[in-house]
């Protein structure tokens, strides 16, 4: 990933974010579990931003931000002797660029954020295995009663451990509530306690923190996710208070509960569970809410969550599609003197780095064509070599597309391609030929002794399909054709292998030979798999053999 693709990833998330921000200040009136799920929603959007832009697919489109090519240059600037030493970067130099150092300082503040998220659940897990089953019967009862009124058949584990000062939730699969045992004596407040972490179950609030951890902690420079992060734990909490006010909680005794809760001080925070205890911040704007008769409390229906989720991918996919096409050139150069009507571009397309001199010579090289640097280095000696052999961009862009393995080849062997005459329109008749999965090599091969989609479609009319990359290269050099094949059928050697028919051409064996020694001939087929067509007359057996030759 490197920092352009993080600023795409960047900006495509702030839009993301400030959509959903947008429309929870418009929708402030609807009750805060709606309120919550449009903040959710946002925040798995941006999240899924990074995967959409790396390998989601592409909204190419122009506009006014794609630029019109400027007037030709018609004569060029004359190439100095002062051009840096350092044109060229040696393969496996350490390069600190500044996108480098950029780049770094996201990683690291990134794995920090996450890191703090392991620690929280692996400290969630700790407190988990020191806690001790709650059997206060007070306490079952009311938790029982909890579940039933919501609906819920599945268990909640129900623990206690005095490193809590509040109760805490959190799972969902296998949901867990872990409350203080000295809150045990309220009696009175185990209802609502319940209740309100049960909320957060049934919610599956659980699983909405960790995607606002996660978010905030891959898009941590982005100010607008972390309002969003923010807003969306207000309103989780908000929509539990909903749900235990619907039941037979009185909204005074709540608000006394809220207040004894905010003045308990944590001894062990966890970012990574959810409690009753509100923030300091959010003690006045709660309490407010809880007493408001008028508030509204209805829940986030199935048709409102759909909706609501079709309507932000509808809005999301197009945005983080979207790529923004420029056809304007990314350098201009020089045209050739007196030929006003050409357009010359020298385009540098390095990963790590691109240095000014690299573009200069790859500028002064000549017009008329696009030079496209891939990621193994910039040196003027190859860009020179791709200007002057004609490696473009649209000649590598054919070729990728007729060849994907073309697309983690060396400069260098794009220029070798192109030397040797090597087209996309040759490369697909390889590939229909059957060979267009060997290795750059033996596409150089190919090429280098002629091998051609005809004369490969040549060998396999002859009857050898079946012939490997290799043994059609060794064919090829060996000057073996179609013709050549059937005339030693012809002569009777009707169970050719590829192997067999090289064997026989370097040896010089032709047909005549064939239909006259045959294989009782010293002919080079002895020991092979060469048969004749027709079995030898029983009535003229072979000759016996000469006593003479076994001296």
């Amino acid at each position: 990933m490197t920092l352009l693709i993080v600023l795409e990833i960047a900006v495509k998330s702030a839009l993301i974010a400030g959509a959903a921000l947008a429309l929870l200040a418009l929708l402030k009136r609807l009750p805060a579990a709606q309120r919550a799920f449009v903040a959710h929603v946002g925040l798995a959007l941006a999240l899924m931003t990074p995967i959409w832009v790396l390998f989601g697919p592409r909204l190419e489109m122009t506009g006014f931000w794609s630029r019109t090519p400027s007037a030709p240059i018609t004569e060029a600037a004359p190439l100095t002797a002062t051009a840096p030493a350092a044109a060229s970067i040696p393969a496996g130099a350490l390069v600190i660029t500044g996108e480098t150092i950029m780049f770094a300082v996201y990683a690291l503040i990134a794995g920090l954020l996450l890191a703090a998220l392991v620690i929280s659940l692996w400290r969630l897990l700790r407190l988990q295995r020191d806690a001790a089953v709650l059997t206060e019967p007070t306490w079952l009862m009311a938790l029982a009663h909890a579940q039933q009124r919501m609906g819920m058949k599945q268990g909640t584990a129900l623990l206690q451990n005095g490193k809590l000062s509040s109760p805490v939730s959190w799972g969902f699969l296998r949901p867990t509530i872990m409350v203080n045992p000295t809150i045990l004596e309220c009696a009175e407040k185990a209802e609502a306690v319940l209740a309100h972490e049960l909320a957060h179950v049934v919610r599956m609030d659980w699983l909405n923190l960790l995607i606002a951890r996660l978010a905030t902690a891959v898009l941590w420079f982005n100010p607008l996710i972390w309002l969003l992060a923010w807003q969306a734990h207000e309103l989780r909490e908000e929509a539990a208070d909903d749900v235990v006010l619907r039941g037979d909680v009185r909204r005074a005794d709540y608000a006394a509960l809220l207040v004894d809760f905010a003045r308990r001080e944590s001894a062990s925070p966890l970012a990574a569970a959810h409690g009753v205890s509100p923030s300091k911040d959010a003690l006045k704007r709660r309490l407010t809410r809880v007493l408001d008769p008028n508030a509204r409390r209805d829940p986030a229906a199935p048709v409102w969550a759909l909706s609501c989720t079709v309507g932000a991918l509808l809005i999301a996919a197009p945005v983080a599609a979207f790529t923004p096409v420029d056809h304007a050139p990314h350098a201009a150069v020089a045209a050739a003197a007196g030929e006003a009507s050409q357009r010359a571009t020298a385009s540098v397309f390095a990963k790590d780095q691109a240095s000014a001199a690299g573009a200069a010579i790859a500028a002064q090289a000549g017009a008329g064509a696009t030079v496209q640097v891939r990621d193994d280095g910039v040196s003027a000696d190859t860009l020179i070599a791709m200007r002057v052999n004609g490696v473009t961009a649209d000649y590598i862009e054919g070729i990728e597309r007729a060849y994907p393995a073309a697309r983690s080849m060396r400069n260098e062997d794009l220029v070798s391609f192109r030397v040797l005459g090597v087209t996309p329109e040759w490369l697909r008749g390889i590939s229909a030929a059957g060979y267009g999965n060997v290795s750059p090599e033996q596409i150089q091969s190919f090429a280098a002794l002629g091998v051609n989609p005809d004369y490969i479609r040549e060998i396999h009319a002859a009857g050898l399909t079946r012939a490997t990359a290799d043994e059609i290269e060794s064919m090829r050099a060996t000057g073996v054709t179609g013709a050549y094949i059937r005339e030693l059928r012809d002569a009777g050697l009707t169970r050719l292998s590829a192997e067999d028919v090289i064997e026989l051409r370097a040896t010089g064996v032709n047909a005549n030979d064939a239909r006259i020694f045959g294989p009782r001939g010293p002919g080079p087929w002895r020991g092979s798999r060469i048969e004749p067509a027709h079995p030898p007359n029983p009535a003229h057996p072979p000759d016996p053999p000469d006593p003479e030759d076994n001296h």
